[in-house]
């Protein structure tokens, strides 16, 4: 695996965690496009930096750990599965995921996150 790559992955989160919202504008590219896991979508860094801000005024991470990591060199894309957990509008919430990043010139292009519920079930 590209070592900057997995150094700008873990910057982003940790700036998520740490609310450093210049530690993670500096991991992304100027054209980043993300999709969050349950819709919203943003692109450039003008549009993140909005999204940041507004974040971080109503809420906080309290974790996000990595738990699963590939790496697909021929593309240039990282993939991982994650534990997410945040107190936003004063209510706490969780639930597991997996991101799809794509790189360019060392730094992050693209973000698609996917989430499932962090509670599974085991009918039979």
């Amino acid at each position: 695996m590209n070592a900057t790559y997995k150094q700008l992955v873990e910057a982003y989160f940790t700036g998520w965690i740490s609310q450093n919202k210049q530690q993670i504008l500096d991991t992304l590219s100027e054209d980043i496009y993300i999709e969050e896991c349950y819709g919203p979508c943003y692109s450039g860094k003008k549009q993140i930096t909005t999204w940041l801000e507004n974040w971080f005024k109503r809420g906080e991470v309290l974790s996000w750990n990595i738990t699963e990591e590939w790496f697909d060199q021929t593309k240039d894309t990282y993939m991982c599965k994650w534990q997410f957990e945040c107190l936003y509008k004063e209510e706490k919430g969780r639930f597991d995921g997996m991101s799809i990043i794509t790189f360019t010139n060392n730094q992050i292009k693209t973000i698609e996150e996917f989430q499932t519920t962090a509670k599974h079930e085991y009918p039979y």
